[in-house]
């Protein structure tokens, strides 16, 4: 129903979360302008960054080996015309499982399929708080957006398999 994937990049340089948001928020694959996020300041949503700034001041002086998470999930023709508007719930529904971490994400349609990039910053917006990395949970990701393609579908839970 749709595919969950967290990119196997190390991430660890602050060049890389400049070049993570810049593939995200290219113009030509974000065409409806389709995007969201948590705990940032968005003043040009295209300014990758202007994000990557906020992301780079949240990690200073804190210890972490890889800087951000990038997801994608992508939803396969069993989702028959997935709308943008059900990309966007997605979005905030996943950023929503670690609302103590910046995320930004953009629905891509430069594809045969929408799919959405979701980067989560590692550290939390909260000093004391551990490094998303003690937390991050692909599967429980998967297991999100799956009910909501259930739901959506007006399908049971039970009815997914994997």
């Amino acid at each position: 129903m749709a595919y969950v994937k967290s990119t196997y990049e190390s991430y660890g340089n602050a060049s890389d979360a400049v070049n993570a948001l810049n593939y995200i928020c290219d113009l030509n694959k974000c065409k409806n302008n389709i995007y969201g996020g948590r705990n940032m300041i968005a003043i040009d949503m295209f300014d990758p960054s202007f994000f990557a700034e906020q992301f780079l001041v949240i990690q200073d002086k804190r210890r972490f080996s890889k800087r951000i998470y990038h997801v994608i999930i992508a939803f396969d023709q069993i989702l028959e015309s997935p709308d943008l508007n059900f990309c966007y719930q997605v979005g905030m529904a996943v950023t929503g499982l670690y609302s103590h971490y910046q995320s930004v994400f953009t629905v891509h349609e430069d594809k045969s399929f929408l799919h959405l990039h979701i980067i989560f910053n590692n550290c939390s917006i909260f000093p004391n708080e551990k490094n998303l990395t003690s937390y991050f949970n692909k599967y429980a990701i998967q297991d999100m957006v799956d009910r909501m393609i259930s739901s959506r579908l007006g399908t049971p839970d039970i009815a997914i398999l994997r």
